[in-house]
């Protein structure tokens, strides 16, 4: 298994219980992709590329706070 599919799956077995259906935000799964996505970017030799995010993909104040 890759590393994204290790975090969900403990991600999802540390839970005490949920309710279906759910969204689930894993800090780890986060750091993992923004991490990614950053070593994208900065690896562009020009280095003119902004990282955008659109709010209503997910406007949940707490994610927001943690990308930011």
């Amino acid at each position: 298994m890759n590393n994204m599919t290790n975090i969900v799956s403990d991600g999802i077995r540390s839970s005490n219980s949920i309710v279906s259906p759910a969204i689930i935000y894993l800090k780890k799964a986060l750091k993992l992709n923004m991490s990614e996505i950053m070593d994208e970017i900065l690896s562009i030799k020009s280095n003119n590329v902004k990282l955008l995010y659109s709010v209503k993909a997910c406007s949940n104040s707490e994610v927001i706070k943690y990308l930011i």
